[in-house]
């Protein structure tokens, strides 16, 4: 009977000659991940979180272009693994790199043994670790822009989209971006019931609510709702509510401490 062989090898200070997610937070949060991490080493929270919150506060300032190229920067291969690879493919031996650091960047310093290796992540594979955009179907873009510039305070972009060669609109505003398709010319593909009104969505804000009021109240908008105290992401918030051009129901956020 002929025995399986496989190779198991970890990848950050192994693999590689540093620890690639900790120089990658260390970049981009070095207090916040200091501060994470000796929650961590003082048992106050699991590896798991550690590895959550850590890149969160990562991604909420550097997209995942960036991350991406300090990651290949900061990994460096050790000699012989090339050689190795070739030994186990000549073999038939598999090559497992067993990590519990993000998918993303593993596959990306790896790129050139793609086909020779196999990812295993037991803590965080395939993470979801932030939204980048959303989608907001509007019966007139003229009239959600103004809503949301003029009044919120966001910032209009103008982007090329190759899949369809058109010019598209989207609302900027801190590290988010919220794409507008307006409902007589939807892009594809969109969601399978896309119309106006639908959206119920949540900003958070560090200005008073009280100054959001006096806003609303000189430019004629109805308060719906507020102030009233609601649970947000990461705690209690305080909020208001009020309506887009499409009546959307839009809720402006202080964020509360515990």
């Amino acid at each position: 009977m002929t025995k399986k062989i496989s190779v198991i090898i970890d990848f950050d200070d192994t693999l590689v000659e540093s620890n690639t997610a900790r120089d990658v937070l260390l970049e981009f949060v070095p207090s916040e991940y200091e501060e994470i991490a000796n929650l961590y080493k003082s048992k106050k929270i699991n590896f798991k979180t550690y590895q959550e919150l850590s890149f969160e506060k990562a991604f909420s300032i550097a997209n995942t272009e960036k991350i991406a190229n300090s990651s290949i920067k900061n990994s460096k291969i050790r000699i012989g693994f090339k050689d190795l690879v070739l030994y186990c493919e000549k073999n038939e031996i598999d090559i497992f790199i067993l990590s519990s650091g993000l998918n993303m960047y593993i596959e990306l310093v790896l790129k050139e043994f793609k086909n020779n290796i196999k990812i295993i992540n037991p803590i965080i594979n395939n993470m979801i670790i932030s939204i980048d955009h959303i989608v907001i179907t509007v019966s007139n873009l003229e009239n959600s822009i103004n809503f949301y510039c003029n009044l919120l305070g966001m910032e209009i972009n103008e982007f090329y989209s190759s899949s369809d060669n058109t010019i598209r609109k989207s609302l900027m505003f801190g590290n988010q971006k919220i794409n507008l398709h307006e409902a007589s010319n939807p892009y594809k593909p969109n969601a399978e019931v896309a119309v106006p009104g639908t959206l119920d969505i949540c900003f958070l804000t560090e200005r008073p609510l009280s100054e959001w009021i006096k806003i609303f109240n000189k430019n004629g908008l109805k308060i719906e709702l507020g102030p009233v105290k609601k649970t947000g992401a990461k705690g209690p918030i305080e909020s208001i509510y009020v309506r887009d051009p499409d009546k959307n129901l839009i809720e402006i956020s202080n964020q509360l401490t515990k």
